[in-house]
């Protein structure tokens, strides 16, 4: 069973790091961002590789080209495991602020690491508190941070090559920032735990395909603009993952 080596490794790194963790909760309390930066794009990858090689997930990435590397971008991909935010995780430029349900907030250790990357926790039942996230967002956007988000909402529990609809609300970040919008496309990540009829974690294969982005130039910045871009990005993942 790999999903207690998995768990165990999960949190042991974080625990065996408390002083990379100690140091830079007091950067971001001080407003010392570069030091806040520089302790996560090290430390975070080494975590998310170790934990998908203890899980036996092998990753094959194709399309990084795509994704422009002068300007913030706002990463969308379909949901289908909670293994996905790793592979956003690693991204070629860095680790990025995650838009993650509000439930993760309440995970020890998991929680102080994501406030390092400024990840942002939204309960998709409070609608103000929801707008707020939103507008964090774009406060990173606007200082030259990538975001991360699946515009789902929730993992898709269908059969592989399907997904739900992408929530508009999410793409208003984009709208009003002019970042623009790169898909990513994650095949067979429910493979590794959510479809199995037994708890566990099991050895998978996933690919992540990088598409070309989408601007969002030029777009109205009230709601259609953000569903126009919806549309166009759930239209094309939607596509690839019809491919395989």
């Amino acid at each position: 069973m790999r999903i207690i080596p998995v768990f165990f490794y999960i949190f042991s790194y974080i625990l065996f790091h408390p002083f990379a963790l100690i140091k830079g909760l007091k950067a971001l309390k001080a407003g010392d961002f570069a030091t806040v930066d520089a302790i996560t794009k090290k430390h975070v990858p080494i975590w998310c590789r170790g934990v998908l090689k203890t899980a036996g997930i092998k990753v094959t990435m194709t399309g990084q080209e795509n994704i422009p590397m002068d300007r913030p971008c706002v990463f969308v991909a379909n949901h289908r495991s909670l293994f996905d935010f790793f592979f956003l995780l690693l991204m070629p430029n860095g680790p990025m602020p995650l838009v993650a349900k509000i439930e993760i907030e309440k995970v020890p250790f998991i929680r102080q690491w994501m406030n390092l990357l400024h990840c942002m926790f939204i309960d998709r039942e409070d609608a103000k508190q929801s707008l707020k996230i939103l507008a964090e967002a774009q406060d990173l956007i606007t200082k030259g941070y990538n975001v991360g988000i699946f515009p789902e909402g929730t993992r898709y529990k269908g059969e592989e090559g399907g997904m739900g609809t992408f929530l508009s609300g999410s793409f208003r970040v984009a709208v009003k920032t002019g970042a623009p919008v790169v898909p990513v496309v994650i095949y067979n990540s429910r493979a590794i735990m959510e479809s199995k009829k037994h708890l566990g974690v099991y050895a998978t294969d996933v690919e992540i395909h990088v598409l070309p982005p989408i601007s969002s130039e030029g777009l109205p910045r009230s709601g259609t603009g953000a569903k126009t871009l919806a549309a166009r990005a759930e239209e094309l993942i939607r596509e690839e993952l019809k491919k395989k």
